[in-house]
């Protein structure tokens, strides 16, 4: 069975889950077999500041399987890794080490320098409420051979993709509950419907009265202040004052929707998305969860807009079998900006399709923003390169 199916059935098994402990054990078992490295770990977060090895596989799972990191923790390396794990940055993960690791988690190194030479691969897990964990792999130096057997690009989308079913496997799948996005789409099935067809056949009346008032005024015996008059005014403000109650109670059954940050949307989508791709998408958000779920209103919206445009194209027409979203916060001057990585390894842009309004209003979403959109083509693959200034609409 291939790698690649072996994950769909996967995504199937936490998208089904009833208890999450087998699930996480399920995923941990076939994430060590996928990856084969020596070591696999799980570090999820037990507060705001500590951190446990809550699953091991392979290599010293005796030894780091319920050890814990804070930042309270004294020496520098022990300080170091609550630094990746609140910031996650691609950068600070490629140089994680296992040797960082034994030492942060037990005090001690493991294996001489079989860990000294390790090669890691390392993917954030969103562990909900603002909290990140990581799913960590590790190869060591085989005897006869000088380094580590490094991560292949394959093996690395793999590991993204399986970090991302932990994320769904501890979120319940997509960050909300059947019964939480039911009440929701209702309401907004009720505010949609009294804004379209309401509110807009009122509209119609007031105007058809206005028109009887102006063709009733050629008449002599029509008079503004008669009986006939009065009746027609009162109707008209009688309109108003319902279009305005309207409207009020549209922007009540609006505002009483469940609030869901800017994270949890886009693991939703990712989760929406699964259906139409055959496998799970990854996700990666490569700045501290409350900085990216500070993100509000237009800007909020465009970006998850964006995000699903990018899944569904990949979807419809890039026969890929992987694909990465990469979220990403940075300060560019005095300006801090948002930028929005999607790529995939299929076939790429078919340049002979020339309407392309998907991608057009992505540009649109983005010049509001004082942003940009770009398309590269990959070998193999397409990326998508979306940015916006926060707070610049």
């Amino acid at each position: 069975m291939s790698k690649a199916t072996r994950i769909s059935e996967l995504t199937a098994a936490v998208l089904n889950a009833e208890d999450p402990d087998d699930l996480l054990d399920l995923l941990a078992d076939t994430a060590f077999d996928i990856l084969a490295p020596d070591s696999l770990l799980v570090l999820l977060p037990l507060d705001d500041s500590t951190w446990v090895c809550e699953l091991v596989r392979g290599r010293f799972a005796q030894e780091l399987l319920g050890t814990s990191v804070s930042h309270a923790s004294g020496s520098s390396k022990a300080a170091r890794l609550p630094f990746v794990l609140d910031y996650d940055s691609p950068d600070d993960l490629k140089k994680l080490t296992l040797n960082d690791l034994t030492h942060a988690l037990a005090g001690e190194q493991f294996g001489g320098g079989e860990v000294a030479d390790s090669t890691v691969e390392a993917c954030p897990i969103d562990a909900g409420a603002a909290r990140r964990g990581l799913l960590i792999a590790a190869r060591l130096t085989k005897e006869g051979s000088d380094a580590p057997l490094a991560f292949t690009e394959t093996e690395s989308v793999s590991a993204a993709s399986l970090a991302t079913l932990f994320s769904f496997a501890l979120n319940g799948a997509t960050g909300r509950s059947a019964i939480e996005d039911d009440l929701n789409n209702e309401r907004n099935r009720i505010a949609r419907d009294l804004h379209d067809l309401a509110i807009q056949e009122l509209f119609g009346v007031g105007m058809q009265l206005e028109t009887v008032m102006a063709q009733a005024s050629r008449f002599p015996e029509y008079s503004d202040e008669g009986p006939v008059a009065t009746s027609l005014k009162d109707s008209v403000a009688g309109i108003e004052r319902s279009i305005a109650e309207i409207r009020g109670i549209v922007q009540s059954l609006r505002n009483e929707t469940i609030e869901v940050t800017l994270s949890q949307r886009l693991r939703h989508e990712c989760g929406l998305a699964i259906a139409g791709l055959g496998f799970v998408p990854s996700l990666q958000l490569n700045a501290p969860i409350t900085e990216i779920d500070a993100i509000e209103g237009e800007l909020k919206e465009d970006v998850v807009a964006v995000v699903k445009e990018c899944l569904a194209n990949v979807a419809r027409h890039a026969h890929a079998s992987a694909v990465s979203v990469n979220i990403t916060l940075f300060k560019e001057g005095v300006d801090t900006v948002i930028q929005v990585n999607v790529s995939d390894n299929g076939r790429g842009i078919d340049p002979s399709i020339t309407r392309r309004s998907g991608l057009a209003n992505m540009g649109s979403r983005a010049r509001r923003h004082l942003g940009w959109v770009d398309f590269y083509n990959l070998d193999p693959g397409t990326m998508v390169s979306w940015r916006a200034t926060v707070g610049a609409s």
